[in-house]
């Protein structure tokens, strides 16, 4: 059963694509129980930290990039801002911080300062 659910009154602009749009203009729909709007389901508070880590934890996909989870999350699940979300969430990933070599060069060696002539 499918219910076309119309929102006026949120007029938000900036896809996740970069285009311009307005989410009246989004069609709203309940499918099986769960609200979608565009062929993807609306991802709740609620449930975002465990749908996130669902692709990002995984072990056959999980631990890269920020973009690799957030392109996988934003195929299946809709939520404004999703894309900064996952970044946050990848960001405070222990596992990634273990696993990742860094990227930068190493420090040279620490030289001791000469002590002061005058006092």
């Amino acid at each position: 059963m499918k219910n076309k659910i119309s929102n006026p009154d949120q007029a938000k602009t900036g896809g996740q694509d970069g285009s311009m749009y307005k989410e009246a203009d989004m069609q709203w729909k309940v499918i099986a129980g769960a609200l979608t709007i565009e062929g993807r389901i609306y991802m709740p508070d609620a449930l975002r930290n465990q749908v996130i880590s669902l692709f990002h934890d995984n072990c056959e996909s999980g631990h890269f990039v920020a973009l690799t989870p957030a392109e996988l999350v934003s195929r299946d699940f809709y939520r404004l801002g999703l894309d900064t979300t996952v970044q946050k969430y990848v960001a405070g990933c222990k596992v990634c911080h273990q696993i990742n070599a860094p990227r930068h060069p190493q420090c040279g060696a620490n030289m001791p300062l000469p002590p002061p002539y005058n006092p």
